[in-house]
């Protein structure tokens, strides 16, 4: 498919003149159609409801802006000023506003203070685990942190050892809407580690209940974690029930004894990942010949020294990293770092601190309306969230002219070359280059970003679509223990992504 029907059909006839009029009239009929046909439809006549009635959809489902990536002049608008849930295409005003706020050299770093002396390899005081709030922070990063305690000469620690969360509020998770065996939906902690996922493994013992454990993946190797249990459900639970987490008396992850004889899932630390962080340095510190002692929660005092750092890489990496893999947590942990910076130091839970973002973006953006504008978090998952795709326009055109830090949004935005239809082009075969970052809730999805044209014309375009009513029903009448997708909801998302794929194919051969 081109994603250029013919403005008119080539397979016009007329009837024979009967004057000099009629000749007159034909004559000028005929040039205007021939001037019709070979005149190339730009990007912006494509006609958004028509393309959304193709694929099933009421007109007032998408919301289209598209400019000229240079001049910032608007192409095409439809619905432009509409409020739509923007999925992960919030990233794109985090990492926007991070990179600014906080620079792109900006290091997120996770250290071990302590008190007292160390004398013959062992500290005589308090050891403490402090999170900085590294996105990035893996099982490799604590070895490092092992390997800071070894160079400081500390073999075994005879006072208290303690983890410290403090520098942000603890969010148990990111939506409660979502379900909640989701990895993609893990507590937020200034101390995580490992993307707060969990590989939950089981396999069925001899009275035919699944006996399970819970492993913590890196690319080092999975780590055991033993702080979080394991048990099985009841028989008589909704069949599409599979698991199930509790938290009292104590956290554990419940499996139905319906699941296959032996499997395995990834889950997400839910609730509090300080100790789960804190126990991991506990086992590789022992692996080393460290000795510390049983993990508990604590706050760092001002005269506490540092023994040991662990710093990520630079925040432009970070987020491209989360542009490209769409990692809600670092996304979280990344807005909280930006208005952390804001609020001169003072910590703020998630949605306070998405509010105080997009007051920022108000601030930069002062030309562009922000009536609508609702953040309930930094990544993007909630369906409370609102953008309208003039908003979204706005801050990508910020983001061209590299006004984050001098950091160009194109040049962190996720590449690939896509062909006449819209899907990835094949080695070899003509293309057209795409910049953009997708997102995706149960009735929303969205594509925002650049396109460069056959001609070599770069464009912006954001594409938002959202059933809000659709929507509003599956969250009132969701139960969080069941992750299997309606499949009505599927069918909606393919729909979605083929209508993005089929406004970029008509723009792109401009």
């Amino acid at each position: 498919m081109s994603g250029r029907p013919p403005t008119v059909s080539p397979r016009v006839r007329c009837a024979a003149p009967s004057n000099t009029s009629a000749r007159t009239a034909a004559a000028a009929l005929l040039i205007a159609l021939t001037l019709a046909v070979g005149r190339s439809a730009g990007a912006e006549d494509v006609d958004v409801a028509a393309v959304a009635t193709r694929h099933g959809f009421a007109p007032d489902v998408p919301g289209v802006v598209l400019f000229d990536a240079g001049t910032g002049e608007i192409l095409a608008q439809h619905g432009a000023d509409r409020p739509f849930i923007p999925a992960s295409t919030t990233k794109v005003t985090t990492a926007l506003a991070a990179l600014e706020i906080l620079g792109p050299e900006h290091r997120f770093a996770t250290t071990l203070l302590a008190t007292g002396e160390i004398a013959n390899g062992t500290l005589h005081g308090d050891l403490y685990l402090r999170g900085g709030g590294d996105p990035t922070l893996s099982s490799d990063g604590l070895r490092d942190l092992v390997a800071g305690l070894r160079r400081a000469g500390i073999q075994r620690v005879d006072g208290a050892f303690f983890f410290d969360e403090s520098l942000y509020p603890r969010a148990a998770e990111i939506d409660p809407l979502q379900p909640e065996s989701a990895p993609y939906n893990p507590a937020v902690s200034a101390l995580s580690v490992n993307y707060n996922r969990l590989e939950l493994r089981w396999q069925r013992d001899a009275a035919g209940k699944p006996a399970a454990r819970l492993l913590s993946p890196a690319d080092g190797g999975a780590l055991p974690v033993h702080g979080i249990a394991t048990g099985a459900l009841d028989d008589d639970l909704d069949p599409r029930i599979e698991l199930v987490f509790a938290s009292d008396p104590s956290p554990r992850w419940l499996v139905s004894p319906r699941l296959a004889a032996t499997g395995s899932v990834f889950v997400p630390v839910r609730g509090d990942p300080g100790p789960v962080a804190a126990e991991l340095l506990t086992t590789l510190a022992a692996r080393d010949g460290i000795t510390l002692p049983p993990a508990r929660r604590g706050t760092a005092p001002d005269g506490a020294r540092e023994v040991a750092r662990h710093e990520s890489p630079p925040l432009a990496e970070v987020v491209t990293g989360l542009l490209r893999y769409s990692n809600n947590l670092t996304a979280e942990l990344t807005g909280l770092a930006a208005s952390h910076r804001l609020a001169g130091g003072t910590a703020l839970a998630l949605e306070p601190s998405a509010r105080r973002l997009a007051a920022w973006w108000q601030d930069r953006l002062p030309e562009t309306s922000f009536a609508g504008f609702v953040a309930a978090n930094h990544s993007g998952l909630s369906s409370v969230t609102r953008h309208t795709p003039r908003q979204m326009a706005a801050v990508l055109r910020y983001g061209a002219a590299g006004a984050a830090a001098g950091v160009r949004l194109q040049d962190v935005l996720p590449t690939r070359e896509v062909g006449e239809n819209g899907r990835p082009a094949t080695d070899g075969a003509p293309g057209t280059t795409v910049r953009a970052k997708s997102g995706t809730l149960l009735y929303a999805d969205g594509l925002v970003g650049f396109l460069t044209t056959r001609r070599g014309r770069e464009l912006g375009f954001v594409i938002l679509l959202t059933d809000a009513d659709a929507r509003a029903r599956l969250d009132a009448g969701r139960d969080v223990r069941i992750a299997a997708t309606p499949p009505e909801a599927n069918d909606w998302t393919g729909r979605a992504k083929a209508l993005e794929r089929d406004l970029v194919a008509r723009w792109s051969a401009d």
